[in-house]
């Protein structure tokens, strides 16, 4: 795997979770209509609908927890890789995949151009994919 498509999981994974927390929201606002709603009825009426949700808020809450165990220990692999390279990379790495800042935000606080931000960033991702070679056969 490339670095930067290694560095992407941790976005990826945290759009992962953005998602299920807006399905979780859903739910509750299911289950809150529903619960207004509450109109008494034979079989299969509001209280089925709101104990469904509560289920379903239930299931996604599990598969919430286990994505954030699973996006903080890719964020502590990744921060120990990207901790290897020198100081300026290491930041820029850093900013760009753990902080979620924006090229422009970077270029400023490094005072450089978005394009020399884009170059450092290139060597960086090629400096990473060499300690991520190496992290990987020794993981084997």
């Amino acid at each position: 795997m490339k670095a930067k498509e290694y560095l992407k999981n941790i976005e990826k994974i945290d759009r992962l979770i953005e998602e299920k927390l807006l399905q979780k929201e859903d739910l509750r606002n299911m289950k809150i209509t529903a619960s207004i709603d509450g109109m008494p009825r034979g079989n299969g009426g509001s209280s089925d609908k709101i104990g469904n949700a509560v289920a379903k808020i239930g299931e996604i809450e599990e598969e919430i927890d286990s994505k954030i165990d699973e996006l903080i220990a890719l964020k502590l692999e990744a921060t120990g890789l990207i901790n290897k390279l020198d100081v300026q990379e290491n930041l820029l790495l850093d900013m760009r995949y753990i902080g979620k800042k924006g090229w422009k935000v970077i270029a400023d606080e490094f005072g450089y151009e978005e394009r020399n931000v884009h170059r450092l960033h290139s060597k960086a991702l090629n400096r990473l994919d060499e300690i991520l070679e190496k992290h990987v056969r020794k993981c084997q």
